[in-house]
């Protein structure tokens, strides 16, 4: 369990000492949904920059999803040429087979069928 909060301030309040209630930080967890909380209960809501910046996460993690399994379908891809091309060659062994069967049972899962990992 993670202990991040989002420790995000009551506008107008960001830039005073934290002296008083208002100017507590928020203490829901990081990265919550909906308004802002402190301690005490008292609630504002969330800014246009703070949702903006939400978004902007939301969209930067998906591109990173997707960058990181093309670059693992390209890594795969480049290993199971290898294998083929050990196979075209006259290597018939049951490892380059089996490996072959792995290899393509990855890139199914990232197709999006996991269940032939389990295969």
């Amino acid at each position: 369990m993670s202990s991040e909060t989002c420790a995000a301030r009551r506008p107008g309040f960001d830039q005073r000492p934290p002296i008083g209630r208002n100017s507590l930080p928020c203490t829901q967890p990081a990265y919550h949904q909906g308004d802002h909380s402190n301690d005490f209960g008292d609630r504002w809501p969330v800014t246009a920059r703070e949702k903006a910046l939400a978004e902007l996460e939301a969209d930067y993690q998906e591109f990173l999803a997707t960058l990181l399994k093309r670059e693992e379908w390209k890594h795969i891809a480049r290993k199971l040429e290898g294998c083929y091309k050990a196979m075209w060659a006259g290597d018939d062994s049951i490892l380059l087979r089996q490996r072959i069967e792995r290899l393509e049972a990855l890139q199914a899962a990232l197709c999006g069928t996991p269940e032939r990992l389990a295969a």
